[in-house]
């Protein structure tokens, strides 16, 4: 009996201590209870500011960046903005790619198999798959309609992913005219992910011989000109365009007399060169200069300078101008009509957008989205870092415990990291 009673003692002190243990687990498990709770509200606060980015400079800039004095990476800092129009542009120039190789896949069919039929295009897939979901919820879709949407689907696969659900599945809603399952899914056509890092794959290897940075100069001349627009050759709304990117004046007499200046600076070089390169306009000049050889780098000069005022001409009223005239010949020794092919008014932007320094690229490109937007870029973060201090004091916790909560997402990856 007395061993019965010591036993029972024992239990009896020691009940209490595994009760204490087991409030405080408890407690500790609710704290962590507390503690991801306050990580995911942090992150939805951090997210809900993000999504109220600034919408017309998204649509019409492709640039991601919301206003407002807390935040990091602002789009005032070169290398951000520098960064941000990289990752447009790489995906503009796949993009770009991909529609090359679908017009000359285009043509292939069409000129060797007879096939007059536009397989290849993601823009316009993308377009007519609305238009067919739409059109099935309203049961107005034929069935000649249908069976020709997915035939370009599924011949696109090879390089095109169907995002949001499979192409069977989507097929086999629309065949049942399953409307309830339509109103749920909103599917897009993307470029698949191993195009994707193909692309990528092939940009690094440029990257290695590229030392003169020509990729990245012509990725911002691209975005200048497809971006910001143009307004010499086109009526535009009063706004500073990539022409003051490459003056740094706004539009005006002043500004016009100075594109035009390095336009024909530019058509000089190369109508220099053809006059010396071009079999058929070189015998042209060496007859004018009576077979001087003596005379021929003056001719060849007075002749340069003659045509590169035509082309600048025929440049400004949107015809195109070849770098090369080649057999065509030049404007000033016989040439009639319009050129076959060539390169127009924002071709040649590009190239001396090409030529223009980084710094002053970038600072007259931040001049001209604050004056077209009325914004401060300074102001224009595209990440947002938010901190908390959580603190839990619990019944049976001998300590308060005090936890800083820390939340970090962005756009753009700063450039400290």
């Amino acid at each position: 009996m007395k061993d019965r009673g010591s036993i029972s003692v024992f239990f009896s002190l020691l009940l209490p201590f595994f009760l204490i243990i087991l409030l405080i687990l408890s407690e500790l498990s609710y704290y962590h209870f507390l503690h991801q709770g306050a990580i995911s509200e942090n992150y939805l606060d951090i997210d809900d500011t993000l999504s109220g980015y600034h919408r017309e400079l998204f649509n019409e800039m492709g640039l991601l960046a919301f206003e407002g004095r807390q935040g990091f990476a602002p789009l005032s800092d070169r290398r951000v903005l520098e960064e941000s129009i990289m990752l447009l542009m790489k995906e503009a120039h796949l993009r770009d790619g991909v529609y090359f190789a679908e017009n000359l896949t285009s043509e292939f069919l069409k000129t060797k198999m007879g096939l007059d039929f536009p397989l290849f295009d993601l823009a316009e897939l993308n377009r007519e798959l609305s238009s067919i979901i739409s059109s099935a919820k309203n049961g107005s879709l034929s069935e000649a309609l249908r069976i020709d949407f997915f035939a370009r689907a599924l011949a696109m696969q090879p390089y095109v992913h169907l995002k949001g659900i499979s192409l069977s599945q989507l097929e086999k809603y629309i065949r049942e005219g399953n409307i309830e399952a339509l109103e749920f899914i909103s599917p897009i056509f993307i470029l698949d992910e191993g195009l994707r890092e193909s692309y990528d794959k092939w940009q690094e290897a440029l990257k290695k011989y590229d030392v003169l940075n020509l990729l990245g100069s012509y990725a911002l001349a691209d975005y200048g000109v497809d971006y910001l627009g143009y307004s010499m050759t086109r009526m535009e709304k009063e706004d500073l365009r990539c022409e003051y990117l490459l003056t740094g004046l706004v539009p005006g007499p002043v500004q016009e007399t100075l594109v035009k200046a390095e336009l024909y600076g530019v058509r000089l070089v190369l109508n220099l060169g053809e006059c010396f390169s071009n079999p058929l306009v070189r015998e042209r000049i060496l007859s004018l200069s009576g077979g001087e050889p003596s005379l021929f780098a003056l001719f060849a000069l007075a002749q340069a300078a003659l045509e590169s005022n035509v082309d600048v001409l025929r440049i400004l009223k949107r015809e195109k101008v070849p770098l090369y005239k080649g057999k065509e010949g030049f404007t000033t020794l016989g040439k009639t009509g319009r050129y076959s092919g060539g390169w127009s008014y924002p071709d040649y932007l590009k190239v001396l957008l090409g030529l223009l320094p980084k710094s002053l690229y970038f600072s007259r490109l931040n001049v001209a989205l604050e004056e077209n937007y009325d914004l401060i870029l300074e102001w224009c973060h595209t990440g947002l870092e938010k901190k908390k201090i959580l603190t839990f004091k619990g019944h049976y916790l001998p300590f308060e415990i005090e936890k800083e909560i820390k939340g970090r997402l962005y756009y753009v990856q700063s450039p400290e990291g």
